[in-house]
């Protein structure tokens, strides 16, 4: 589903070079319902380690003149308890998601391992909503830095704010 993982494939073993075909993933979406909100930034996943949820906790301490909304469940879902700005959603489907997503001014995908192709990231560009993501896996394949959401340069809450502050600023 990524050139990212094709060429790991590759680097592994060259059986796979005239082998390997990439398909991204592809979503059906109906558009949500837009509403007049304050811009909120958007997190969509596994409240886990590997996804990024201790950045996404520094980030949000960092910026506590945004709210930052977050729709799922997970073992470190406390990791972002007690943090003002954070509203935890639980998990949610359908319509619920979809116009949540919707009314975003961002959604942050912050993961700290490597991703192939994450649906919220196309979830989003499907409904015209940027994407503020990391610089390497498949993720980067997505954002077009400066078009569709923003790439951070590094994993650390100060390079996520910025790219998440250019994006709201665009």
């Amino acid at each position: 589903p990524s050139y990212f993982l094709a060429n790991k494939l590759m680097e592994a073993a060259s059986f796979y070079k005239e082998k390997t075909c990439v398909i991204h993933n592809f979503i059906e979406k109906k558009r949500g319902t837009k509403k007049e909100t304050e811009p909120y930034i958007l997190f969509v996943g596994r409240l886990s380690k590997e996804k990024g949820v201790e950045l996404l906790a520094q980030t949000a301490k960092r910026m506590p003149e945004q709210t930052f909304w977050v729709a799922g469940t997970g073992p470190d879902d406390a990791v972002l308890r007690n943090i003002p700005n954070v509203k935890l959603l639980g998990f949610l489907t359908g319509d619920a998601l979809t116009d949540t997503m919707m009314n975003a001014g961002v959604l942050l995908a912050p993961s700290v391992c490597y991703e192939n192709c994450p649906l919220s990231i196309l979830e989003a560009h499907s409904m015209g909503v940027p994407v503020v993501t990391m610089s390497y896996g498949g993720m980067k394949e997505l954002v077009r830095d400066g078009e569709t959401g923003t790439l951070a340069e590094s994993a650390d809450a100060e390079s996520v704010a910025r790219a998440i502050r250019k994006t709201l600023d665009d």
